[in-house]
């Protein structure tokens, strides 16, 4: 596979030239970078990491999580027409830790801050599609955020990431499934795809694909998964935030190797456990294996393949390095 493809370099609609041109400025003026994702557990998987990974590689980030389980586009929708609180919680990144935050109201949310991207999601029970419905509901979620920001965020799409499954070819179908649904939303929309399935997918096609612990931690088939749906808060968010790294900081010129900081396993895991409920299965061992500096390594391999080319999946990413850019944060 050819990683270079596409260099480090975004191609950016040109509506969104003018406010990336403000954000590129800001960043590099010692400013922030703002980014809320609103979404159900796969998107709390796919946001758990990421601003750990940007402040302890030196990047300046506020980040917020709306969380729900199973929340869909659907039930975003009717929570702004039906003026109700989406429910679950609001979490907002800072100083190092996940904090909780009163209000879920959508326009509470979305106004918490002027965020710069605003990431939307389907559940992962309904991430294989693209229908009428959730066409209607991204309709309503999209016009609410026009009316209720005044500084323009870009909304982008997450596709979140398909359930482990022992199999790699039933894998890569389910993978290929969530991917070609949400090109079906794009070729609607227009709006920017971050490719977390196709990342995830890579990463269980190396020996990454080896750890977590859903089926016993010495299985060769966890899929860096700690249950049926979930990743591993460790390595399995690790791959989902370097994704994230990765799609937005280039956009700055930034790689995801820029990202070298990540801490001990005592930090790490007491940030996780900020955001994650430590009740259940998510604040044990189990749920969460330390990335190394080898698993990284593949990690960012990872996601700069999938970054650069969302509808392939590569399998030979142990076997060669990106060379892409090493700039540091300013």
């Amino acid at each position: 596979d050819n990683l270079e493809d596409g260099g480090s370099d975004a191609i950016l609609s040109a509506q969104q030239g003018k406010v990336l041109d403000r954000k590129i400025s800001t960043l590099k003026s010692g400013g922030e970078l703002k980014i809320l994702l609103v979404g159900s557990s796969h998107g709390m998987n796919t946001i758990s990491q990421f601003p750990w990974i940007a402040y302890k590689s030196g990047f300046n980030v506020t980040v917020g999580n709306v969380y729900k389980g199973s929340l869909t586009l659907q039930q975003v929708a009717a929570s702004i027409t039906n003026s109700t609180s989406i429910g679950g919680w609001f979490k907002v990144f800072e100083g190092g830790a996940w904090v909780s935050k009163n209000s879920t109201m959508f326009d509470d949310v979305i106004t918490y801050t002027e965020w710069d991207y605003i990431i939307v999601q389907r559940s992962a029970s309904d991430d294989d599609t693209w229908t009428d419905e959730q066409s209607a509901a991204l309709d309503v979620i999209i016009e609410q955020i026009k009316k209720a920001t005044t500084n323009n965020p870009t909304i982008v799409f997450n596709t979140g990431f398909a359930d482990p499954d022992s199999s790699q070819m039933n894998q890569e179908e389910a993978s290929n499934t969530i991917i070609s649904s949400a090109t079906e939303m794009k070729s609607e929309y227009q709006l920017d795809i971050i490719p977390v399935a196709t990342a995830i997918q890579n990463a269980r096609n190396t020996s990454l694909g080896n750890l977590g612990n859903y089926y016993g931690s010495e299985s060769k088939k966890n899929q860096l998964c700690y249950d049926s749906m979930h990743l591993d808060y460790g390595i399995g968010c690790y791959v989902a935030g370097a994704t994230l790294f990765e799609f937005f900081f280039r956009k700055f010129g930034w790689s995801v190797l820029t990202a070298e900081g990540y801490g001990s396993y005592d930090e790490v895991k007491t940030f996780v456990d900020t955001l994650v409920d430590s009740g259940g299965d998510e604040g044990s061992s189990n749920a969460y294996t330390e990335p190394n500096s080898e698993t990284m390594k593949i990690a960012k391999y990872c996601a700069i393949a999938a970054v650069n080319n969302m509808d392939v999946f590569s399998i030979k990413l142990a076997e060669k390095w990106p060379q892409v850019s090493r700039k540091k944060p300013l």
